[in-house]
């Protein structure tokens, strides 16, 4: 596993650490709602980036009202016009 090294100014530090979690896990956190959110990661992925379990992460996303799966409204009403709704035709 790798190891990364950050200098955070000691003012953000203890603007990012909260109650439920350190600096470190915050930043993670962030991480990986910001890679998935880009497609860059998938869910499972994001939610091992951030140290918690599937279901967590998704709570997480949820409370932070992170949006995981963007809808882009173009592919939305193509996909409707074929008479797909809700992964059936």
């Amino acid at each position: 596993m790798a190891h990364v090294i950050l200098e955070i100014p000691d003012d953000l530090v203890r603007k990012l650490s909260t109650v439920d979690m350190d600096v470190g896990g915050n930043l993670c956190l962030a991480a990986a709602f910001s890679l998935c959110s880009r497609g860059q990661l998938s869910t499972s992925q994001a939610a091992r980036l951030a140290g918690l379990t599937y279901a967590d992460f998704l709570e997480a996303a949820a409370r932070a009202k992170v949006e995981l799966f963007p809808i882009n409204i173009e592919e939305l009403k193509e996909e409707i016009s074929h008479g797909f709704t809700l992964g059936r035709q």
